[in-house]
């Protein structure tokens, strides 16, 4: 995974390379998950803000979990499921030493914030060294 270099990102489609949240499964303790609830309406409320695009839940949950450390995520490759439901895997057979990537939590947090060219750059060295990295999502 390759996280964006600020916090509040959405830029999903030109950014494609900083994007891995796929959340289509996730799970979590029911105190994670209200904490959660509470940081997804800080994040609705700060693109709002910033006249960023909601639409997308992906991106959403991405620059939550960018903002507030509660989440980690399990690489594709070690899970032997489908991309979207390797979750399920993980949590049927354990038993493994999963790898998590957890997001960092000590980004700038505008775009603003950051040199266009360092995005440039980052962006050019995720898409010379990585072919499409696909992760499960879990609550840490």
């Amino acid at each position: 995974p390759h996280p964006p270099l600020y916090t509040w990102w959405n830029d999903k489609y030109k950014n494609k390379a900083m994007f891995y949240h796929s959340g289509s499964q996730m799970i979590g303790y029911d105190k994670v998950w209200q904490h959660l609830h509470k940081e997804i309406l800080i994040t609705i409320e700060g693109f709002l803000e910033r006249d960023m695009f909601i639409g997308e839940d992906q991106t959403v949950l991405q620059s939550t979990c960018l903002r507030v450390p509660l989440c980690a995520y399990v690489p594709y490759d070690q899970v032997n499921d489908n991309h979207y439901f390797g979750l399920r895997f993980l949590l049927h057979h354990g038993g493994k030493n999963y790898q998590f990537f957890y997001p960092p939590n000590n980004l700038p947090a505008e775009k603003s914030d950051v040199d266009p060219k360092d995005i440039e750059k980052q962006l050019k060295a995720i898409e010379a060294k990585t072919a499409n990295v696909k992760l499960n999502f879990h609550l840490a």
